[in-house]
């Protein structure tokens, strides 16, 4: 700065440039969360194939995995479930993206849907970083993030996973996390088989 002026240098304009773009993002999940908190949230389901639906999401996100040498394997079901198709995308991708974000590297991910009880079960289990026990129960609201010194240089929202509850609740159905510090986690979707 010289006399009182800001020099807009690449370094600076980058800098403004990523805030934008960081904030857009916000405000644009926010308007997501304030839908379903409003009740605005009809769905418009189909019948999808859950196998073909997770590989079509999921294979996307290969190329950020293999960054950090990370391999996704699945094991999925061929099975038939009535979903909307693109607000359930959400629940997939917020929770395969932390699944990579929380992960140190060199690791793997498993995606598995089968039948379980009569119900749909989607499983993301990886190996990361984990969570502590007394935080589970903190993860599904808004603008909580675990442990913010590990997850200091890991952009994000902190309403990813709010969102996908809030999905996963108008689907009718429910999500269960298991986790161990430094040995990773395991998120389900447990979704009702529709009479």
């Amino acid at each position: 700065i010289v006399a009182g002026i800001w020099e807009p240098t690449n370094d600076r304009l980058n800098s403004i440039n990523e805030e934008v773009t960081r904030i857009t993002k916000l405000v644009d999940e926010l308007r997501k969360l304030a839908m379903f908190d409003s009740g605005k949230n009809n769905l418009k389901k189909e019948v999808v194939n859950l196998k073909k639906y997770i590989e079509g999401i999921a294979y996307n996100y290969e190329g950020k995995a293999l960054e950090k040498n990370i391999v996704i394997k699945y094991q999925l079901e061929d099975l038939e479930v009535l979903i909307d198709k693109e607000k359930f995308a959400q629940v997939i991708i917020n929770i395969l993206s932390n699944a990579i974000k929380y992960n140190n590297g060199n690791g793997e991910i498993y995606i598995k849907c089968f039948m379980k009880d009569d119900n749909f079960n989607i499983s993301v289990k990886d190996n990361g970083i984990g969570i502590p026990k007394g935080e589970i129960k903190n993860i599904f609201e808004r603008f909580y993030r675990v442990d913010k010194s590990r997850a200091s240089n890991e952009k994000g929202m902190g309403v990813g996973l709010t969102i996908s509850k809030s999905i996963i609740n108008a689907h009718g159905g429910e999500i269960k996390v298991f986790s161990e510090v430094n040995k990773g986690s395991e998120f389900i979707v447990i979704l009702p088989k529709e009479k």
